[in-house]
Parts: structure tokens; C-alpha cells; sequence
């Protein structure tokens, strides 16, 4: 086999892996699902084609402008995609897939559905770069340079809060998390590492097309990453490497062309369907990550986290009303929290206990009433600032971080410091080092607190029940949360962990915490809770202490008695 032809197989596969490890950003760390990742390339192929036929510009420009145009196209496309369904997502992708493909092809100026030829050949210190093996030292230089950003993205801070995000968007921004912003920064990146790519693949291949970059193109893309392994990157590598390979080797074999490409379609079915029947994962797992980070960004220095300010913070709100269809979810709703007390809120199923607290953290918008957090008027913002401002809730149903390791769970719920942000993590490493090790300390001090062992390598999603709510409520602490709003702390738990878990409850608020909990058991909110708010048909109706409220017959048939 002739050594060029080899090379070239080579030179494709560093190509492909570009594609893999850009789109892996989504997959594996966000969880968005982009189907328009090859007009993303196509845009920056045809980008760097047109300017240098055009314009007669260098091939680094070339290739900037088209780097640069596909980012662009990435923001303006993932800027409708916020807050939108899987499924929405996918049509919208899919659409935008569709539209590149019509305008290039439609466009005469673009070269039809021929494509646009003539782009001029690279020249590097004098020589022209013809061969196969002429390009190769400087696509892997281009691969190795895409591989480095992505890797240290994805070990860092910022890659941990992209884990976050993908593993429970809802639970990061309770923390604090800026998830939109994050997922849009990732989708232009994606967007950007993936034109970077079609623009070297059209000076190397002297050619771009609308079949280079179409819909079928992108499955492949998304194959590579699924069979390698999302969330890693040697698996997005791997994967590239052999939906490259397979179609060539079976030339090699002296199938012809087109039977090579049916049958590689045929064998990529049956693999695909078979990674996700039997090894869902990936050829390459992901692992909890917390031993690579600690690796790369140093061990814990001795810091301790601050104590929260006693009494610093109190949560009102006035007049909250929110209705869904006919049913009065809030009715009129006021409340008060006390400071450095644990309430109870308490009522029938339905009677709108979770409802208020989405309202007062922003979760679910009010059609009326105001929410302040101390003498801050909240009522209109996000729930990322509420959290900010030190209110942070828990879930019922945990919504843990679950492909990541209690310390990385906890550590990313610190608040924002050098690093935690795109612009800080590439461009200040020493910066995004030392606070990386006053996070992971304050993170190892909060599990300590709540009795989780720190070093424990396991994902989060692999601990027991009780386990994975003392971390919840960890990472909760290590937010900085000086007001905490916790959805049945206690249901689901195991009877040996009731009295920790109230003794923890205790504790906090005599470090100074504010504390609500929703709660059915009479026993939990008889010990913990110095005031009981009762609800009922989305209405506060009844204030006091327990045996006040159990004085009072109506509230004992309506509620007390049934959770006796």
C-alpha cells in the first residue's frame, strides 16, 4: 500500500477527531444535542474557501475568519436553543442543518452542489504543502492544540461545571451556576473548534462541498463520539479513528467505493446499536474525576470556609400568587422566615409547599407579590442570583451530580473564583490553581461537617440514598447559603440516619443557619421546628408553634392527624 495513501488515512482520522472532541463539549459535559455540527464545519470550510479565493488572503486568516464566522453562527443559534427541550433542540439543529445546506447548494456564487474549487495551496517557509505527508506534522499540531484546550477545559473548574450542568441543570442553578450562559459559551465553542476544523479540511482536501458537510455527516461525528465514549476524551479520539478507518480499510480489502460506503453504513447500524444495547458508556468510560483534578490543579492548602453571618439574612414574601390553569397554586401567600431558626411547612399533598419555595427561589415565576432576601427586592431575578445572595434550596428527589465524585459535587457548588469561568480558566492557570485549592479545601470541610467521607472515589449517583442527600445538602453549605430551603430532608432515608440527620439540622442552625424544611412527619417537625407555617389549597392559613397548631382540631383532622 502506497505510504501517502496511509497518511492520508491518518490525516482524516486527526480531522475527524477535531469534529469528535468539539461536539464531545455538548454530548459529554452540557448534554445538548446539536444534529447541525457539520454546517457549523461547513460554514468555516466554506468561510476560509471563499475569502481565499476572493480575497487572496493567507491561510491563517482564511482560517480565523472561518473559525471566527462559525462561533458566530454558533451564538446566533444557540441563542433560541436556551431553555429548550431535547426535542425542540434537535428540530431547531436540525433545521439550521437543513438551511446551510440549501444556501450553498442554491448559492452560484458558493459553486452549487459541486462546491467551490480553486482555494490556493498552503505555502510553509517556501514549500507548498502537496502531499499528504507535507500536511501531517501540521495537523497534528492543529488536533494537539484542540486536544489541549479541550482537556484542560474539562479538567478544570469550568469543565466541572459543565458536568454539573449536564448532570442536573436544575440543581446548578440552585447553586448559582449561570447554566444558560454556560451552555450557550459551550455551543459557540463547539461551533467554533468545528469550523476551525472544516476550514483546515477544505485547504486540504482543495475542496469544500455541500456533501461534505451535510446531515449524514453529523451522525457520523455523533457516532464517533457515542461508540469512543462521551464525557472523556480519548474515547471521542478512539471513536474517530475507527468510523474513519472502516470505510477505507474495507477499499484496501478491494471492495469497491460505493459497496464500501453501503456496507459501512450497514456496520456502523449494528455497532451503534450494539454500544448502546451492551456497553452504553463507550469503548472509554468516564471516571468520577475528582484524582485528575486534584492531580492537575494541586492538593488542598489549609483554609478553612467562613462561617455564615448569624442573623446576616431573612427571606419575606408578600402577597405571592400563582395559578396553573383554574387551581390557585399560591393564594395571597406571606410569609416570613425567622432568622437562625428552623420552620416547618407543612400541609396536605397539593396544598403548594414545593410550589412556594420555586416561587421564592425563582424557580417558578410569580404573577404576583414580591420575595426579598433581607431588604433585596428578588422578586425578578434568576434563581443563580437568589442563590448568590446566599438563599439556595434542596430537592426531594436529591438531583445529585451523579457521574461526579462527592468532593467534585461539593467543590463545584463554591462560589465563583478564578477558573470557574471560560475567559479566567484559559487565561490565568497559576490564578485559576491557587483558587482551585481554596475550593477543594472548602469542599473536603463541608463533607466533613456533614459526615461524608471526601475521599471517596465513587460517583455520587453510585452512594445510598441517605448519602447522596448528605452530600446534596453539603454542596448546598459550601455555596455559601446562608438561608436554607430543604424539600423533605427526611423522606426516603433509612430509620438509622433520621437522627443525623436532624442532629446536622440542629447543628446548622446553631452555626447561624436560616432553615425552612417541607416536611409530613409530626415527630421530625415536633424537634426541629421552632414555627410551623400550615398551608392548604395553596393558602397560608395557620402560624405557630407545633403544640399550638395541634391545639386546634381543624388543622389536627385536616393535616396532623393523618401524619400522626
Amino acid at each position: 500500500m502506497n505510504s501517502q495513501i496511509q497518511i492520508d488515512v491518518v490525516n482524516a482520522c486527526l480531522l475527524a477527531g477535531v469534529l469528535a472532541l468539539s461536539i464531545n463539549l455538548l454530548l459529554g459535559y452540557t448534554r445538548h444535542i446539536s444534529v447541525a455540527h457539520a454546517a457549523f464545519a461547513g460554514v468555516g470550510s466554506y468561510a476560509a474557501t471563499w475569502v481565499s479565493i476572493q480575497q487572496g488572503l493567507p491561510f491563517l486568516t482564511c482560517v480565523a475568519i472561518g473559525t471566527g464566522l462559525a462561533l458566530v453562527s454558533g451564538v446566533l443559534v444557540g441563542l433560541p436553543s436556551l431553555g429548550l427541550a431535547d426535542e425542540f433542540l434537535i428540530l431547531l439543529t436540525l433545521c439550521t442543518g437543513a438551511l446551510f445546506t440549501g444556501v450553498v447548494t442554491s448559492a452560484p456564487d458558493l459553486g452549487g452542489a459541486y462546491g467551490l474549487l480553486g482555494i490556493e495551496q498552503v505555502t510553509v517557509a517556501g514549500s507548498t504543502l502537496l502531499r499528504p505527508s507535507d500536511w501531517l506534522p501540521y495537523l497534528i499540531l492543529a488536533f494537539g492544540c484542540v486536544l489541549a484546550i479541550c482537556w484542560y477545559l474539562t479538567r478544570s473548574p469550568y469543565g466541572r461545571r459543565l458536568r454539573a450542568v449536564g448532570d442536573e441543570p436544575t440543581a446548578a442553578s440552585a447553586l448559582g451556576m449561570p447554566v444558560q450562559l454556560l451552555r450557550l459559551q459551550v455551543f459557540a465553542l463547539a461551533a467554533g473548534l468545528a469550523g476551525f476544523a472544516g476550514a483546515i479540511s477544505a485547504y486540504y482536501n482543495q475542496v469544500t462541498s455541500p456533501a461534505m458537510w451535510s446531515f449524514n455527516q453529523t451522525l457520523l461525528i455523533i457516532i464517533m463520539v457515542i461508540v469512543g465514549g462521551s464525557g472523556t476524551l480519548a474515547g471521542p479520539c478512539l471513536g474517530a479513528v475507527v468510523i474513519t478507518v472502516l470505510p477505507r480499510a474495507l477499499q484496501f480489502a478491494g471492495m469497491p467505493p460505493d459497496r464500501a460506503g453501503l456496507y459501512s453504513q450497514i456496520i456502523f447500524a449494528v455497532l451503534l446499536i450494539g454500544m448502546i444495547l451492551v456497553r452504553p458508556g463507550g469503548l472509554i468510560r468516564r471516571r468520577p474525576g475528582s484524582r485528575i483534578v486534584s492531580n492537575v490543579f494541586a492538593a488542598a492548602v489549609g483554609l478553612s470556609p467562613s462561617a455564615p453571618r448569624a442573623g446576616a439574612l431573612a427571606v419575606r414574601a408578600e402577597g405571592l400568587s400563582k395559578h396553573f390553569g383554574g387551581v390557585a397554586a399560591l393564594d395571597g401567600v406571606t410569609i416570613e422566615l425567622p432568622r437562625q431558626q428552623i420552620s416547618a411547612l407543612v400541609g396536605p399533598n397539593g396544598a403548594g409547599k414545593t410550589t412556594l419555595f420555586n416561587a421564592l427561589t425563582g424557580f417558578l415565576p410569580v404573577e404576583g407579590g414580591r420575595v426579598f432576601i433581607g431588604a433585596t427586592d428578588v422578586t425578578l431575578k434568576s434563581p443563580a442570583y437568589r442563590a448568590r445572595l446566599g438563599l439556595v434550596r434542596s430537592f426531594q428527589d436529591v438531583r445529585s451530580f451523579a457521574t461526579m465524585s462527592p468532593l467534585d459535587s461539593v467543590t463545584v457548588a463554591v462560589p465563583a473564583r478564578r477558573g470557574s469561568d471560560l475567559a479566567s480558566g484559559l487565561l490565568r492557570p497559576r490564578a485559576t490553581r491557587r483558587a482551585e485549592r481554596s475550593s477543594r479545601e472548602a469542599a473536603r470541610y463541608w463533607l466533613e461537617y456533614v459526615g461524608v467521607d471526601a475521599d471517596d472515589l465513587r460517583p455520587t449517583g453510585d452512594l445510598s440514598f441517605a448519602e447522596q442527600k448528605l452530600v446534596a445538602l453539603a454542596r448546598t453549605l459550601a455555596s455559601g447559603a446562608e438561608v436554607l430551603l430543604l424539600d423533605e430532608p427526611l423522606s426516603g432515608v433509612d430509620e438509622r440516619w433520621v437522627d443525623t440527620i436532624m442532629d446536622l439540622l440542629e447543628r446548622l442552625r446553631a452555626d447561624g443557619h436560616t432553615i425552612c424544611i417541607v416536611e409530613h412527619s409530626l415527630h421530625v417537625v415536633s424537634r426541629l421546628a421552632t414555627q410551623v407555617f400550615f398551608m392548604e389549597a395553596g393558602a397560608l392559613t395557620a402560624t405557630g408553634t407545633v403544640e399550638e397548631l395541634l391545639g386546634r382540631p381543624e388543622f389536627v383532622d385536616s393535616y396532623f392527624g393523618a401524619a400522626s
